[in-house]
């Protein structure tokens, strides 16, 4: 009897980021199912993922996982780049994504797992499975009545045609049977700007608690450095450092604020850290770029506060996307001892419970009194939520994850 191919997309595995960590924890948990074969899919610019190497940086057990390279049509990808500028948008985009779709077809794939952020990828499988971190806007629905319409429609059918699809090519995200968003806030989002319906599964938080690790007067914020402006997830450090510079009562006590993140590979994002190490001298600020990840460790199990300020300032009517779409670091955090104080707003709001595992602020002003309360706590009162933290994020741990996957999964094998 023929197994139940599954596939996972996840084109970026060799960054071995916080995606790359859910789609080898999904291939895993779905390999040890019986009656299933479980690949990931790579593009060419990643064919040289080493398995194994992937498996010990994840500490996963990959050994009845394969990692198949997706290799699309040259001759396809040559034709499209020579006549992509004739076409209106709307074929442009289709054609691109059906030739992505060919590339995936040829895998004979029954149950496929798109993990690509943003991804227009059309389902390849009887089955597809979305999952989303915040969902693109997906392309207006043409008049097929005007002329312009009538020629675009007629293009649209005979690639339809040619690649053998029945789905709607205008709407992507209708070809998959399941969505799967990663908090109420992308939920929500999903929700108005695909009108469908999905399942929260919350990403993997690392457990970040290491015994024999005291708590000192440390405030930690973690985040990659952007710069402000443009599309960018820029995390509002700026705020975080004049909201403490300000906060001279805290210097004089011994509180020390710490930054901990990478620089994105721009100029405008070297400049903001630039900027920002000017802006903090004479402080008691301290910047870790590119920490290692035992330094990274030993930081939130030293920090007794941790800030958070990605999406302050930005309307999340107008620009949701510029919010924290989940918060992964704040769990972290929370995993270690340390108190969160973060904004309230977007995905904080499913990991922080103010007065009981944190503090959420509307404002620099109550960001600065509600550090001041919490710095001014006797060390029983600071246990108590310390604890309630550290027991707190044990909610997104990989098992649980794991768990929610095989169940969403198995209700679609053998269909």
């Amino acid at each position: 009897m023929r197994k139940t191919h599954i596939a996972i997309c996840d084109p970026y595995l060799n960054t071995k980021g916080g995606g790359e960590k859910c789609a080898v924890a999904t291939a895993e948990v779905l390999s040890k199912m019986p009656g299933v074969e479980v690949s990931l899919l790579v593009y060419d610019k990643t064919s040289t993922v080493n398995k194994d190497e992937l498996a010990g940086y994840f500490q996963a057990d990959l050994s009845r996982v394969t990692i198949r390279q997706v290799k699309k049509d040259e001759k396809l990808l040559d034709r499209y780049a020579k006549y992509q500028t004739k076409f209106p948008p709307i074929v442009r985009d289709f054609l691109k994504s059906y030739i992505e779709y060919k590339a995936f077809r040829e895998h004979n794939i029954d149950i496929f797992i798109n993990n690509f952020y943003k991804s227009d990828i059309f389902c390849p499988a009887p089955v597809g499975i979305y999952f989303c971190m915040f969902p693109q806007k997906l392309a207006p629905p043409t008049d097929f009545r005007s002329l312009k319409g009538k020629v675009v429609s007629r293009l649209l059918n005979i690639a339809k045609k040619k690649y053998s699809i029945e789905s709607e090519p205008s709407n992507m995200i209708d070809t998959y049977q399941k969505i799967i968003s990663i908090s109420t806030f992308t939920r929500d989002w999903v929700s108005k700007l695909w009108d469908r319906d999905s399942e929260i599964v919350y990403p993997i938080c690392e457990n970040m608690l290491r015994k024999g690790v005291g708590k000192e007067k440390i405030i930690l914020n973690v985040g990659r450095f952007f710069g402000p402006g443009g599309d960018s997830h820029h995390k509002k450090q700026e705020v975080l450092l004049e909201a403490f510079i300000e906060m001279s009562d805290l210097h004089k006590k011994g509180w020390e604020l710490h930054f901990a993140g990478a620089i994105a590979r721009t100029t405008e994002a070297m400049e903001f850290a630039l900027s920002l190490v000017m802006r903090a001298k004479g402080y008691p600020v301290f910047f870790h770029f590119s920490a290692p990840f035992d330094d990274l460790k030993t930081l939130y199990n030293k920090a007794t506060i941790y800030w958070h300020a990605t999406g302050y300032g930005v309307d999340e009517h107008k620009h949701p996307e510029q919010h924290e779409h989940f918060g992964i670091t704040t769990v972290e955090a929370m995993s270690a001892g340390a108190i969160p104080i973060v904004i309230k707003a977007a995905g904080q709001l499913d990991t922080v419970v103010t007065g009981k595992t944190g503090y959420l602020w509307t404002s620099q002003d109550e960001l600065k009194n509600q550090t001041r309360i919490v710095s001014a706590m006797g060390d029983d009162e600071r246990d108590v939520l310390k604890e309630n933290a550290i027991k707190f994020a044990k909610n997104f741990s990989k098992k649980s994850y794991q768990d929610s996957i095989v169940s969403i999964v198995g209700n679609y094998i053998n269909l």
